[in-house]
């Protein structure tokens, strides 16, 4: 599956969200998670569909496969922590901030570090 076929996809299942098909954007999904494999994207909007129709446990389930698939997809990183605050499971919610929050510095540090050579590094040890 194409970066346009995802997006194909992802544009169909939302259109029929939006408009309470919620039995025809879950097929969509679920077809394309069979088709292309694990996706973050379609882990999350599976997420974002069963929080629309209140099945939590599910929706959490998803975003989490979304986090786990692509730790820097950071719409299903944020969905974890607000789906478990809207729970009540605040030290859930703590414990997922704080993996985002050292996950993202980590990026970060990783990207620095592959912007400056190496002898710039060495000299500024």
């Amino acid at each position: 599956m194409t970066l346009l076929q995802l997006h194909n996809v992802l544009y169909q299942a939302r259109a029929l969200r939006r408009s309470a098909d919620f039995t025809g954007s879950e097929s969509i999904l679920q077809e394309a998670l069979r088709r292309l494999g694990p996706s973050a994207p379609l882990f999350n909007e599976l997420g974002a569909l069963y929080a629309q129709q209140q099945k939590f446990r599910l929706a959490l389930r998803e975003f989490q496969q979304a986090v786990q698939v692509d730790p820097t997809f950071e719409e299903a990183s944020l969905n974890v922590i607000l789906l478990l605050c809207d729970l009540g499971r605040y030290g859930e919610a703590q414990e997922a901030a704080v993996q985002f929050v050292a996950k993202k510095e980590e990026l970060r540090a990783a990207e620095f570090s592959a912007d400056v050579p190496f002898m710039e590094r060495e000299n500024s040890l």
